[in-house]
């Protein structure tokens, strides 16, 4: 018998303040994950700050590298505690700024 993926769509109301963000958008995963019991958790587009092309630069992490830091670090703390696989993006300067989709598993 197959078993059916239990998904949450996050909606997340951001602001200016990066770790204010953060802690809602994990209390929200947390909630997901406990409460809701959903295996597959996704994030809004750019959950770390405010969203626009004039922001994403601010918002822009390392993609490489250890440790991880901000958003990444987050998402990858929240899937293992819970037990759940966390689907996000991030933003990542180079010549210019782009998104990159994330996808953190439980294991």
């Amino acid at each position: 018998m197959r078993k059916l993926a239990r998904v949450a769509a996050v909606q997340l109301e951001v602001g200016p303040d990066a770790a204010d963000n953060l802690a809602r958008a994990s209390a929200l995963v947390a909630r997901a994950a406990t409460a809701e019991g959903c295996d597959l958790i996704c994030l809004p587009e750019c959950f770390v700050g405010l969203y626009g092309v004039a922001h994403f630069a601010r918002w822009a992490e390392p993609l490489a590298g250890a440790p991880l830091r901000g958003g990444a670090a987050m998402m990858s703390a929240a899937a293992l505690t819970h037990g759940v696989c966390v689907f996000f993006s991030r933003f990542r300067r180079a010549f210019f700024v782009f998104a990159r989709c994330c996808f953190f598993l439980p294991a």
